[in-house]
C-alpha cells in the first residue's frame, strides 16, 4: 500500500503540496514590491524618497514613527519637513538640506561619510552608489523643491 503525501489545508479545503507551492509563491510574488533601480532614479523628492528614503532610510528602528533616530523622520510626507531647512542633531550649525548648497547638507555627509558625527548612513549597509548621491545632490543644488 503506497502512502500519499500529506494534505496540508487552506480554508478548510486539502491542498496537495506542489500547490500549497504554488500558492505561497505567487502570494510572494503579489505581497514583493520590485526592488527599485539606478535607471528610476531622478532628482526629485518623490524619487529619492522612493529609492532611498522608503527602502533604507524609513524602515523600523530607523528613521520613522514616533520617536525617530536623531529625530529624522524620513517617511513618506514628513521626510521635506524633517530635511529642508531644519538643523542637524548630529552636528549643531549644520543643516540637514541647505536648498542650493548640496556641499553645506549634512545629509550628503551622513550618507558619504565625510564631516560627520557618528556612522555613515544608511547603517550597516553598503554606501550608496555615487549615481544616487549625485542624484541628491543635484536635487538640493535645484533648491531641494517639494516637487
Amino acid at each position: 500500500m503506497s502512502r500519499r503525501p500529506p494534505r496540508h489545508t487552506m480554508a478548510g479545503r486539502s491542498i496537495s503540496g506542489s500547490r500549497r507551492a504554488l500558492i505561497l509563491g505567487l502570494l510572494a510574488l503579489i505581497s514583493c514590491r520590485p526592488a527599485p533601480t539606478m535607471d528610476d532614479l531622478r532628482p526629485e523628492l518623490s524619487s529619492i524618497q522612493t529609492n532611498l528614503f522608503d527602502v533604507h532610510c524609513a524602515v523600523a528602528g530607523c528613521h520613522r514613527g514616533g520617536a525617530p533616530e536623531s529625530q529624522l523622520d524620513l517617511e513618506a510626507g514628513n521626510s521635506y519637513s524633517s530635511l529642508v531647512d531644519v538643523a542637524s542633531v548630529g552636528l549643531p550649525g549644520m543643516i540637514r538640506v541647505y536648498p542650493g548648497r548640496p556641499d553645506s547638507s549634512y545629509l550628503v555627509r551622513k550618507l558619504s561619510g565625510e564631516g560627520i558625527v557618528g556612522e555613515r548612513m544608511p547603517l550597516g549597509k553598503q554606501p550608496l552608489p555615487d549615481s544616487l548621491l549625485e542624484t541628491i545632490q543635484a536635487w538640493i543644488r535645484a533648491g531641494a523643491p517639494s516637487e
